[in-house]
């Protein structure tokens, strides 16, 4: 933001002098003419609930609006930038804007059609990796959709008109969704086996299951709840289970389980940021031309600057 204020400080001196034989008169004067700045603010609005679970094919709430809290009128730029993180490590980013400043992520909006955000944004939806996607978030974009926000070239989203103080831009995003194709990890089947006597198991069974009783009827005792959870370890750890097939004649137990790929999770188990940042400038022409010199030339021609 380019703060530019003038604070003056103006003095008028009248002097007046009478000359005679007998007196002599002097008098002095001042006014002082102080001039103020006014103050430029704005503040990000958005509504969002980030302690929701993100489910494929299900929208959320995620409005991002801006409102003018100064005294000046300002020109407004959003940029959005994405993030997915898998416990401390960051495997995935989009930015609306390179490094470099070339804009080559696309926004995906939820106005396009299932078959359309598909092709845009997944590279493959069951190979378990996430290098070829672009983004698996949709982006219900509104403001665009209405003309009210205009994509720049370089990544930014522009509001098309000046805002005036105490005055709120129209909501440039209200929902976010996660593409129902996403891909949620690649998973092996394995069959597993025991050999443990089934007299062991249900003997082991029926300890944790009269455990389990005790702690439903008092739920509060952290006694029982200890014992159920003893008991239910001690049933998990007989079974022994083995991927190895033993001879037919010594399987006792089986089963089926699915087991996520460590190398190809894709977003399983991840945690996803949107980060908004704003951007507000004052509205004249010398400030717009100075601290955003390469915006989009149709941009600057809606906001009418002087």
């Amino acid at each position: 933001m380019n703060k530019r204020g003038k604070s003056a400080l103006v003095g008028v001196v009248a002097l007046v002098i009478i000359t005679s034989t007998w007196a002599f008169f002097n008098s002095e004067s001042r006014i002082e003419n102080k001039l103020h700045t006014k103050e430029y603010g704005a503040e990000t609005i958005e509504k969002f609930k980030p302690d929701q679970e993100l489910e494929p094919g299900t929208a959320i709430t995620k409005e991002v609006g801006v409102k003018n809290t100064g005294d000046y009128d300002l020109v407004v730029r959003v940029k959005l930038e994405e993030e997915w993180t898998r416990g401390d490590d960051s495997f995935i980013a989009f930015a609306s804007v390179d490094n470099d400043g070339t804009f080559n992520k696309e926004i995906i909006s939820a106005t396009k059609t299932d078959d359309e955000k598909v092709t845009a944004i997944q590279g493959d939806d069951n190979d378990g990796l996430v290098e070829d996607d672009q983004t698996v978030m949709y982006k219900n974009l509104l403001g665009v959709e209405s003309g009210k926000w205009t994509q720049g070239a370089d990544g930014w989203f522009y509001y098309a008109a000046t805002l005036k103080a105490g005055d709120t831009t129209e909501l440039l995003l209200d929902t976010l969704k996660l593409a129902g194709n996403t891909d949620m990890g690649k998973y092996e089947v394995v069959q597993k086996y025991s050999k443990t006597a089934i007299s062991e198991i249900e003997s082991l069974e029926a300890a944790y299951n009269t455990a389990k009783a005790d702690y439903l009827v008092d739920q509060d005792d952290a006694d029982k709840k200890a014992a159920m959870d003893t008991a239910r370890t001690e049933l998990e750890d007989a079974y022994e289970w083995t991927k190895e097939k033993p001879e037919s004649k010594d399987i006792t137990y089986q089963k089926m389980e699915s087991i996520l790929n460590a190398n190809a999770k894709g977003y399983a188990s991840a945690e996803y940021t949107l980060t908004i940042v704003t951007q507000v400038c004052q509205a004249t022409a010398e400030a717009v031309s100075t601290i955003w010199p390469a915006i989009d030339e149709n941009v600057v021609a809606a906001w009418e600057l002087q």
